[in-house]
């Protein structure tokens, strides 16, 4: 399994903050409400975090490249 790096902006309380996170880490993406959901918690202890459309768009072309 190979480690590869990607760039996300999430948004928090309408803050939005950038994290580089392992793509073998995200566990689901949510449609209609934006939610990226990862295995590993992030530093506020929560494993969800909402995206843009456009970040949910780029995640969503990324992990399903194989089908």
């Amino acid at each position: 399994m190979e480690n590869k790096f990607i760039k996300v902006t999430c948004i928090t309380n309408g803050h939005e903050w950038d994290v580089i996170i392992n793509e073998n880490d995200i566990a689901r993406l949510s449609y209609g409400v934006n939610i990226m959901e990862c295995k590993t918690p992030f530093p506020n202890g929560s494993h969800c975090a909402s995206v843009t459309q456009g970040e949910f768009n780029k995640l969503e072309k990324l992990l399903l490249v194989g089908d």
